[in-house]
């Protein structure tokens, strides 16, 4: 096969077109690093949720002094009871199947357990500002 029935060289391509498809190469290339970081989900959807949930965060200011509140109570509450507890932990309700392990209702892991479950509940309700849109609640 001689070089003229060889495919375009570098040289015959448009630079314009050259230039486009590296960039589309770089650009692919950074979003797969960045997956892992976003759990796969677009750094701009992930930005939009959180300007969207901060931006009715600080227009409903009884809102956010409400749930300043529940979070300072919940620390509290929760670090009072860690302290306090030195036993066994009765299981709750509809157990969370990721800590049905007899080990999870003893201390110290017991109120690592009650931390997690209240810090779950209170980002549930701080997800939910009236206004947001379903979807970045979601993401939220």
């Amino acid at each position: 096969m001689n070089s003229r029935s060889s495919p375009a060289s570098t040289s015959e391509v448009d630079p314009d077109v050259r230039s486009r498809e590296v960039a589309a190469a770089f650009d692919g290339a950074f979003h797969a690093a960045m997956a892992p970081l976003t759990g796969g989900l677009s750094p701009i959807s992930l930005l939009l949720a959180q300007a969207d949930w901060a931006l009715h965060l600080y227009t409903q200011p009884a809102q956010s002094l409400r749930l300043a509140l529940d979070a300072q109570r919940g620390v509290v509450e929760c670090s009072s009871l860690g302290l306090a507890s030195s036993g066994d932990e009765p299981s709750a309700p509809g157990e969370d199947l990721r800590f049905s392990h007899p080990g999870w209702r003893q201390w110290p892991y017991a109120a690592m357990v009650r931390a997690y479950r209240s810090a779950e509940s209170w980002w549930e309700d701080v997800s939910a500002l009236r206004g947001m849109t379903a979807h970045h609640q979601e993401l939220i």
